[in-house]
This record gives C-alpha cells, structure tokens and sequence, in this order.
C-alpha cells in the first residue's frame, strides 16, 4: 500500500532532503514562521512507519514549489500476536533514565526507546533527576549537560561520587560537540557523548554494547 501527500507550501530544497525524516531537522525560517515546530515530526513519521515494515520519501522541486511525501506499507500484515516486540540494535531491555529539560525531546525519545523495548522513566532537570538517578536501579541514563538547576555534569558526577561501584552507564547526550565539553564531560563521570540530533541507530548500538 502506499499513500502520498502532497503540498503547496515552501517546499524543501535538495540539499535538505536527504535529512529531512532525521530528528530536529527544519529548514529555513523566515522572521514570521520563526516560532515553529521542533523538527521531531517526521522522524516521528519514519520511525512508526519503520516498524510497520514501511518506507518513507519525499520529493520537492524546490523553495516556493511545495512537497511530496510517501509512505509504504506492506499489504499483508503478520497477526497482532505473532509481532514479536521490536529491540532495536541487538540490545537487551534496558532500565533507562532520561533526564532532558526539552519536554518535546524527552517525550519522543522516551517514546522510541519505550516502543523498541525498553523500560524509560523521564525527568525534565537535574533538581528532579539527581534524587531519582540514586534512587532508582537504572541501567543506563541519558543526560542532557545544559539542565536548570544542577547541571549535567553535576548530577552524574554526584551520582558517581555516590555511587562509585554500581552506578549507571552515563551518556551525554548534548549540543554541544567541542573537546572541551567532551573532557568535562569524561571527568564527570560519563561514560560517552552522543551530540543532539541524536542519530537513534547510534544510540541504539550503545545500549546494544552496554548489554554485551
């Protein structure tokens, strides 16, 4: 089965295209569009559509010359209970704490990790996350640095400090990409750097290693 829509609106240009079902990718803006979206919804779209077995495309001529957008499906599903719940990557279900102050970010990812099997508790800043992180018997977090109140490097240094022998396997997971935040970020304590847009299949062969 496949289902297009098509649209009349800004178009996309070609440089663009190949990106554009990737997490927070958005085109230009101009002043008055500038208080949009976040860029997550069709790396929501491809993602749904993935593990339905599906494709998705897109085809623009251009700025000003509107957008086409595919998806296929295949016509004959296998029965509900036969579906076996997907685990991306090869990774065991893993116990995960994000800690991410960007409510639409931490919403989705927690969402793309839930339906790839894994069990996702959210918090939305260091305050809330530290108290939760040495609570909780979590396998892995995920912590942006820039967080109100403690920031990353905070919260997984204390963490470790607090718990040196059992404490969870801590990605970064940050905009931020230069060699000074990657060394702060090491002697705080985490174990690796992912930079935002987060690549998923990246994130996905981390949790993978972790459950080597």
């Amino acid at each position: 089965m496949e289902i297009t829509v098509r649209d009349d609106g800004a178009g996309i240009p070609a440089e663009l295209q190949p990106f554009i079902f990737d997490m927070f990718t958005q085109g230009h803006r101009t002043l008055e569009r500038a208080p949009g979206g976040l860029g997550i919804g069709l790396s929501l779209v491809r993602t749904i559509v993935r593990l339905h077995g599906g494709t998705s495309a897109v085809t623009s001529a251009g700025d000003g010359a509107g957008s086409s957008f595919r998806i296929t499906l295949p016509v004959a599903p296998v029965p509900p209970a036969a579906v076996p719940v997907p685990i991306e990557g090869g990774a065991a279900c893993r116990k995960i704490l994000i800690i991410e102050d960007n409510v639409d970010a931490n919403e989705l990812m927690a969402m793309l990790l839930a339906m790839a099997g894994h069990q996702v508790t959210s918090s939305f800043d260091g305050v809330d996350g530290l108290p939760v992180a040495l609570a909780g018997q979590f396998d892995i977090i995920l912590c942006d640095l820039g967080l109100p109140g403690l920031t990353g490097l905070e919260v997984v240094a204390a963490l470790k400090a607090a718990r040196p022998d059992d404490a969870p396997f801590a990605v970064a997971t940050t905009g931020y990409s230069d060699r000074p935040q990657r060394d702060l970020a090491r002697a705080a304590g985490f174990d690796h750097y992912l930079v935002k847009p987060l690549d998923m299949p990246a994130l996905y062969r981390v949790l993978a290693e972790c459950a080597a």
